[in-house]
């Protein structure tokens, strides 16, 4: 069963990269995380970022219709926020909130995320960021292992005020691996202790 689920990821991030665009594009989709590896039933963010856009100028982004994948056997979706939480700032609700929409957490793979921004072009141009945060995602690790989290899109799933060239996209990987107990962790410090003092005692004098 586990091996049926982890085809079923391996194939959707493969439909990922059908359904993106050339290698060559000109604007990137990715993720960052502060760790690539995370403590079993610790919950980390990845932040699904946009890079590749003029500063204050076309071509901004001006929508997108996004779907997050992963290995549910690994990892389970705890929500998520759109914008930069960091700054607090959404580049797609400079002056009028924009249209949001998005699975509830606790949602299984994939994950849809959507936002149309209300702002005209001639604002997006003037005070969009060349690149930016367009969510923070919230998961955290239920099994030990390694998962891909990857988005699929489709030719017209990003709009933007100008010709943006092409689109890529780029998978992060998180591995979840199991963090000592507390006990584990009691007996190497007291061994390192242990240890220490030996050391001393033995030392010349």
């Amino acid at each position: 069963m586990t091996r049926l689920r982890n085809s079923a990821a391996v194939t959707l991030l493969a439909a990922a990269s059908m359904l993106s665009a050339p290698a060559w594009a000109d604007v990137l989709l990715d993720f960052t995380l502060a760790d690539q590896t995370v403590g079993l039933g610790r919950t980390f963010s990845l932040d699904l970022r946009i890079s590749g856009l003029n500063e204050f100028s076309a071509p901004s982004l001006r929508s997108y219709t996004l779907n997050v994948v992963f290995d549910p056997t690994y990892l389970a979706f705890d929500g998520l926020s759109f914008g930069d939480p960091a700054s607090g700032i959404d580049q797609l609700a400079l002056f009028t909130p924009a249209l949001t929409t998005s699975s509830p957490a606790g949602a299984s793979t994939p994950i849809f995320l959507e936002e149309i921004s209300n702002d005209s072009d001639d604002i997006l141009n003037s005070d969009q960021l060349a690149e930016f945060v367009l969510a923070r995602l919230n998961f955290h690790a239920i099994a030990a292992g390694s998962s891909s989290v990857g988005v699929t899109y489709g030719p017209q799933d990003l709009q933007f005020t100008d010709d943006a060239g092409g689109i890529s996209d780029r998978v992060a990987t998180v591995t979840a691996v199991p963090e000592p107990t507390p006990m584990l962790s009691l007996i190497a410090g007291l061994a390192a202790m242990l240890l220490v003092v030996r050391r001393r005692i033995l030392a010349p004098l």
